[in-house]
This record gives C-alpha cells, structure tokens and sequence, in this order.
C-alpha cells in the first residue's frame, strides 16, 4: 500500500469496524458482516475483525462463511483463544458442518490458551458435545466444572440435569431443572428472546440460534421440569400431578408469549 494512503486506509478500516459494532448492538448480523468484511479488506492482519466477521456470519446462519472466516482469524494468531472457542461453538449447530470431534478438541485449545477466562464457557460447551453424543457422565463432568467457576451460570445447571435425567437420577434431575429455572428468573430471563439476549451479553457466538437448537431453552426446561415430575410421580406410585401439570403450563405459556 502507498505510505501516504496508509493514514486514510487506517481512519476507513476505523469506520467500518465500528459501524459493524453499532450493527451488532442492533443484531443486525448482516449489516454487520458487510461492515467488517470491509474493515478486513482494509486491514487483512486484524484478528479481532476476522473473529468479529466470523461471528456475524454465524449469526446470519451463514455456517460455512463463519468457518472460514474464524480458521482466518486463528491463522493470523493462532494463539487467539475466542476463535477457537467460536469455532467449536458453531461446529456443534445441527446440519451438514456438524462435528462433535473437532468442536470438541476446538474448545480445548481454547481453554488451554486461556485458563482462567475461557474455562465457563468451555466447560459448558464440552458439556453440551458430550450430552448430544449421549456420553451422559463426561458431560455432567464438564457442566459440573461450569457450575464450580460460575455458579449461577443457569444453563449449565440445566445441561447437567439433562444428563442426570437420562441417567435415571429424577430427584438430582428436578433439583437441577429447578434451580435452573431460579436463576433464570432472578436474571430477569422469563421469554427464549430474553434468554437470546442474555448470552449475546455473555458473548455467545450464536445466542439467538445455538441455544434454542440444543434445547436449552425455557420451554424445553419447564417441559423437561414436567416430565421429570411425572416420572417421580411414576416411580413413587403417587397420585398428585398438579407439579408435572404446572410446569407443562408454564412450557406452554412461555411458547405463546414467543
């Protein structure tokens, strides 16, 4: 590049960067990538722009785009711990790039790089490729580990009840789905759009796509809530429903507000 169109490349690829940061705070995704494509073009060294690109892509549910955007940021800084995590994040979304393996070992070299910051986040996420291969034990290890750094981190407590459910423990299953749906309430979290909002806060790649597609939503935890219940109720010979009834209403009240 010309030295002396340096300055002028520098201010645009400046403007674009933070016009994709305006984009993002409106969840434009698509205003977003456009942005920050340009800011790459300017700028082909960034990491944090082709990290921002790669986001914005998966957020307009363009997988593939997403990908090679991210293996572009941690070629450029391989040491980059959110691309990693980003990476492994979007390859866990059901479809075609779905790849439980390389999600996996992703999301362990993110924690790797980054000990302290990364290892919520990637123990949930651990947790999840584990649940969703039904290898129950090594994903309530995982969420279990989310729960210990962040102890009011609400789908972690939700993911571990799923796998201690599916491991015939009900009482620890409803103890976990309940407390679940505690935190959530404290947090203010009562519709799946506010929990969409809540992670895009925490910085989840795919906020208003991942969470929903693995069943981590609030309709899914009042249902889960409710079949658990009938199943204590099976269990026990008991007679009582209203606890199962209650929270199928509240799965079905939870969907009608969405």
């Amino acid at each position: 590049m010309n030295p002396f169109l340096a300055p002028a490349a520098g201010h645009r690829m400046a403007q674009n960067f933070d016009a994709g940061l305006v984009a993002e705070e409106a969840w434009d995704w698509e205003a977003a990538a456009k942005q920050y494509t340009t800011s790459t073009m300017l700028q082909p060294t960034r990491t944090e722009g082709f990290e921002r690109l790669g986001k914005s892509f998966a957020r307009n549910l363009q997988i593939p785009l997403a990908v090679e955007r991210l293996r572009k940021a941690i070629k450029i800084d391989e040491n980059d711990s959110p691309c990693h995590l980003a990476i492994g994040e979007i390859l866990m979304l059901p479809g075609p790039d779905c790849n439980f393996d390389e999600a996996i070992e992703k999301i362990e070299r993110g924690r790797e790089l980054d000990p302290q910051t990364a290892q919520p986040l990637a123990s949930f996420l651990t947790g999840e490729c584990h649940r969703r291969k039904e290898n129950y034990e090594d994903a309530a290890e995982q969420f279990s580990r989310a729960i210990l750094h962040t102890p009011d981190m609400a789908k972690a407590h939700f993911g571990l009840a799923n796998c201690t459910y599916c491991m015939g423990d009900v009482p620890s299953a409803i103890e976990g789905y309940e407390k679940a749906s505690s935190l959530w309430e404290a947090q203010g979290v009562t519709t799946v759009a506010a929990l969409g909002r809540q992670q895009i806060g925490e910085d989840a790649v795919l906020a208003n796509v991942l969470y929903p597609a693995l069943a981590v939503g609030l309709d899914d935890l009042f249902m889960c809530l409710g079949l658990a219940y009938r199943a204590k109720r099976v269990q026990e010979s008991l007679a009582d429903h209203s606890e199962e009834t209650k929270w199928f209403r509240k799965a079905l009240s939870v969907n009608a507000k969405n």
